[in-house]
């Protein structure tokens, strides 16, 4: 009984989030026109009209519409962290890319404030503690990790990650591609490891992603922004810290992240962003400096066309994510 109301619960929220950020596109569409929320190219962006840059605004309604659902209809057990947790702090990251959106805001503030909502994150729990090592079966199954060391490890990994599916939303339907076969990673992760509570959040956000990338895909009506990118990438952050954190084996009750299965499951953008920095840097540019040094460009410059480029990248993805899900016992 138990079983079929949890599946019920999770097709609720599926068709909640798909359908509400569906229904909302094409509103938002027009209101991005009327108020010229729009993205216009320049020298680093592909050749193309402008296009309305506010459709994360489409993703947070949806997620946020299923987790609303279930806030009032089911009790989850994340582990570590809570939904009214995982809602306040989204918010934050999405407005501060939201404003950004609108006005074109420095990228200092920005980072400033990521790293202060990450470091509330910390505070409520959702952090790496310790280093769980049982997958890499080399005879020791943690390493507890000063506090210290912990708050910054942790403010990297959420910091890290959302920008780098930022830095990545560079191509239409890259980043939405690149998040949909991230948590397809991450739900086969936690059905390997029997923690059902996570597909609660991860299925709305799989649901407001399908239906974006209706959208988005090339050739795309609508782009989801810094305030989508940051929504999707902080809560990919999150939800991949609690799906790998555990007890290790034995009667320890450190929690203990394998926070090197999600790096090797987004080590695309991860490597991407990465790469990118170190270039800038070593040509005494600022490491916010915008250029065409990222993979996308780079594929592109060797005569891929846009959509064999995402799609390129999708299947680099698809076998980061299978490599990931090997390292799960």
């Amino acid at each position: 009984m138990e079983v079929s109301l949890n599946l019920l619960y999770l097709i609720c929220t599926f068709l909640i989030s798909f359908f509400t950020s569906f229904i909302s596109l094409p509103f938002i569409i027009n209101i991005s026109i009327k108020k010229k929320f729009l993205d216009f190219p320049d020298d680093r962006k592909q050749s193309r009209k402008p296009l309305p840059r506010i459709g994360g605004l489409s993703i947070l309604i949806g997620i946020f519409s299923s987790l609303i659902y279930l806030n009032f209809n089911k009790d989850l057990n994340l582990g570590i962290g809570d939904i009214q947790t995982l809602l306040t702090l989204s918010i934050g990251f999405f407005v501060i890319g939201f404003i950004d959106d609108l006005f074109n805001i420095s990228p200092w503030p920005r980072l400033l404030t990521q790293i202060s909502l990450a470091s509330i994150a910390w505070s409520q729990n959702i952090r790496i503690e310790s280093i769980d090592l049982t997958y890499l079966n080399i005879g020791m199954d943690f390493y507890v990790l000063p506090k210290f060391l912990s708050l910054l490890i942790t403010i990297i990994w959420i910091v890290g990650l959302t920008n780098a599916i930022n830095w990545i939303d560079g191509l239409d339907g890259l980043a939405t591609g690149v998040t949909l076969i991230g948590i397809f990673g991450l739900l086969i992760i936690n059905l390997k490891l029997r923690q059902y509570d996570t597909f609660f959040i991860l299925i709305p956000i799989s649901g407001s992603c399908l239906a974006f990338l209706k959208y988005n895909f090339y050739p795309a009506k609508i782009l989801m922004g810094d305030g989508g990118s940051y929504l999707l990438g902080f809560l990919l952050s999150l939800v991949s810290i609690i799906s790998t954190t555990r007890y290790p084996f034995g009667n320890s009750e450190t929690f203990a992240t394998a926070i090197y299965v999600p790096m090797i499951l987004f080590s695309i953008p991860i490597f991407d962003m990465c790469s990118v920095i170190l270039s800038r840097i070593l040509n005494g540019r600022s490491p916010f400096y915008p250029d065409q040094e990222h993979i996308h460009h780079k594929f592109m410059s060797k005569g891929l066309d846009h959509r064999d480029t995402v799609l390129l990248i999708y299947l680099f993805s698809v076998f980061a994510a299978s490599l990931s899900i090997s390292l799960v016992i």
